[in-house]
């Protein structure tokens, strides 16, 4: 009976063994999944953290030159130190623009302009649908204006006042219309 004893201590003594060993590996794997897991959960809501981020900063720059009426003020022209006001002279109800969602709205002297525009960073796509012709042949500045526009490439605003750039460094000044 000693001896069955003895083995029942060895074995329940060679079982705690296995047991022991078992938990050394089965911390030992955790505290290594716990080394490789943990920096690589960090990157990644670092790395999500930094693009909402971005997107946020995008959309807080195109938010600030949507949904607003702007006026043209001018063309500018720094190279050759001009600036030309609209013709005739511009008051609130010519020369505007508005950008909404992804539709530039925008009016002249006499004629409409319609486009679909779309905005990363500072760049702007402007892809003009369409514009009304009336009295097209009398009416250069207007005509210039939508050209322009049309050939928008970036732009700078900060809330007040949009630069609408459509050559290097010609660009449309407006400023921020009350509604």
């Amino acid at each position: 009976m000693t001896s069955k004893l003895f083995n029942g201590r060895a074995h329940f003594a060679k079982r705690n063994a296995n047991l022991k060993s078992k938990k050394l590996l089965t911390k030992n794997i955790f505290n290594m999944k716990s080394k490789v897991l943990l920096p690589m959960v960090a990157t990644v809501i670092l790395a999500g953290a930094m693009f909402l981020a971005g997107c946020e900063k995008e959309k807080k720059q195109t938010a600030s030159i949507t949904g607003i009426k702007w006026h043209l003020t001018k063309f500018v022209d720094p190279l050759n130190h001009t600036e030309t006001e609209p013709v005739p002279a511009s008051n609130n109800n010519y020369y505007w623009i508005k950008l909404c969602d992804d539709t530039l709205h925008g009016y002249g002297n006499v004629n409409e302009i319609l486009a679909n525009y779309s905005i990363s960073g500072h760049q702007i796509i402007i892809d003009v649908l369409g514009q009304t012709k009336i009295y097209p042949m009398n009416n250069h500045f207007e005509n210039d204006f939508f050209a322009a526009i049309g050939k928008a490439k970036s732009f700078h605003s900060d809330g007040k006042v949009l630069q609408l750039y459509y050559e290097d460094t010609k660009y449309l000044q407006f400023e921020r219309m009350k509604e």
